[in-house]
């Protein structure tokens, strides 16, 4: 079955339990099937669905925080750093100085989501 992708990084300089993270971000998502959260580094993550549909959802719902820090996302179809598009290395390469809901030109979309 195809995945579909986010490619998300955390704006922080604070310390964070990576699990919990996880673990909050699907409780407040809610998604109908299961979401996998894999960790890049230590503020990077890939989010990988099952449904095109959900991916889609949580693009629309944002923006998205967690412990008063924004998570800066961007669609992605491979999680191979050697192929993200230029989006993808903006997104990778935010900071906690990136504007709070900022847009991604090449989407046409938020790639800022927050709860809270």
């Amino acid at each position: 079955m195809a995945k579909f992708l986010l490619i998300g990084k955390l704006l922080t300089k604070k310390s964070f339990i990576k699990e919990a993270f996880k673990r909050i971000m699907i409780a407040i998502w809610q998604p109908k099937a299961r979401v996998q959260i894999g960790d890049l580094d230590d503020q990077c993550f890939v989010f990988s669905f099952n449904f095109k549909e959900e991916r889609a959802m949580i693009c629309m719902g944002g923006p998205w925080t967690f412990n008063q820090s924004l998570l800066v996302m961007a669609e992605a179809d491979v999680c191979e750093p050697s192929t993200y598009p230029t989006q993808y290395a903006r997104v990778l390469g935010a900071d906690s100085r990136s504007p709070v809901g900022a847009y991604d030109s090449g989407h046409g979309q938020r790639n800022g989501m927050a709860m809270g």
